[in-house]
């Protein structure tokens, strides 16, 4: 008989929280010798899923700070708390992983832990406190130091912690005092069997030009992706290139433009754009393998420069060479070492000279995504979070 693991997610299950989503599915995917119990809210049933061998609905997540978006979340923890102590009675956890963000996840998980002595496992994406940043909130705001004292207990109250670059584990050191014996890196990648050059499948854009030189953005719509910077700087360097065969394509959940002024403003060359809206997931590297560059657009800030965003591991294991449109410190690093793209600091000097040197380059940069992929993938990092919790289970 296996042993059972319980894992905690915070957002709901499996439509929200999409790159933690992804990250959980995936490595779990290939974690077959024990039991998986996943412990998440969720708006509504779910029947079956192929990934954990039992789901526990707790409730639902509201993202935000509202007064009712509290309430959600204090719900889900206690809930959370509820279903573990009394599935456990029964299934004997071994080992409990927790996914943050969302952080609520790993708080419910760090309770359990201390009221069973089961050791607890903390993937940390992004720090709460950060994401507040982004989001608007000073670091010096109620909010933000309520946050980190509540992370500090979460973070320490754990056996282990995994984090997915180097410079994110000194931020948990430095800013939060834990160990750095406790911190394992296990990065962000790409799931190599689902992410893989494909052939488009025919009338899959609509409005595209067959033969057209495509700049692509698959992903989320969130305020620090900076859309409406990157389509300006695309129409600039149109008007600067003269090019005419060049199309930016915009495929994801909310995939519009916010600001009308720059619509209005080079509204001539509005067909070079095209938004496709969100897709299944299963079609994604579809529309990634009909890009001649992928683009990861991320705003500079002294906040995110530990981040390295999944989509640049997924580009890459299409073989795509990247972008980088603004970007982090730690994504700067990766492109460098393995030389898979080309970096645009947010002016349409610099994403000019990228663009032209990535498709000069395009079958060097493409060969060496590939190979990158081939060395950091899901499937190796989940070998490496077996690996931790064998250590734990003994």
């Amino acid at each position: 008989m296996k042993e059972k693991i319980a894992i905690f997610f915070g957002a709901n299950y499996p439509s929200e929280g999409l790159a933690g989503v992804a990250r959980i599915q995936d490595m779990f995917k290939y974690i077959t010798k024990y039991e998986k119990h996943l412990i998440s809210p969720r708006k509504g049933k779910l029947l079956n899923d192929k990934f954990f061998e039992r789901i526990y609905i707790v409730g639902q997540h509201r993202s935000g700070l509202s007064v009712r978006s509290i309430l959600h979340n204090t719900h889900f923890v206690i809930r959370a708390i509820h279903s573990f102590l009394r599935n456990n009675k029964k299934s004997k956890y071994k080992v409990i992983y927790a996914a943050s963000p969302p952080f609520f996840s790993v708080l419910a998980a760090v309770i359990c832990g201390k009221l069973t002595k089961t050791p607890v496992i903390a993937d940390v994406r992004d720090p709460w406190a950060t994401g507040l940043v982004l989001q608007g909130f000073t670091s010096k705001s109620l909010v933000c130091k309520i946050a980190s004292i509540l992370e500090r207990f979460g973070y320490n109250s754990t056996t282990r912690i995994i984090v997915v670059t180097n410079e994110l584990g000194k931020i948990l050191e430095r800013g939060y005092g834990v160990p750095k014996e406790k911190i394992t890196v296990i990065p962000n990648a790409a799931d190599i069997e689902v992410f893989k050059p494909r052939q488009l499948r025919s009338r899959m854009i609509t409005g595209l030009p067959e033969k057209s030189i495509v700049l692509m953005y698959q992903g989320s719509f969130a305020v620090y992706h900076n859309i409406s910077g990157l389509v300006k700087v695309f129409f600039e360097y149109l008007e600067r290139s003269g090019r005419e065969d060049v199309f930016l394509v915009l495929v994801g959940k909310k995939s519009r433009v916010e600001s009308e002024s720059v619509m209005e403003k080079y509204a001539p060359l509005r067909h070079h754009l095209i938004l496709v809206g969100e897709v299944p997931r299963e079609e994604v590297p579809y529309y990634i393998s009909a890009a001649h560059i992928g683009i990861v657009p991320i705003k500079r800030s002294i906040y995110s420069q530990y981040a390295i965003p999944l989509k640049l591991y997924e580009y890459a294991a299409c073989g795509k060479p990247i972008l980088l449109f603004g970007g982090t410190q730690e994504s700067e690093n990766l492109i460098k070492k393995h030389e898979i793209g080309a970096i645009s600091t947010g002016n349409v000097k610099t994403f000019q000279t990228a663009v032209e040197t990535l498709l000069k380059r395009y079958e060097i940069f493409s060969e060496n995504a590939i190979k990158m992929s081939k060395e950091i993938n899901r499937e190796n990092s989940a070998k490496s979070l077996e690996g931790i919790i064998d250590e734990l289970v003994k």
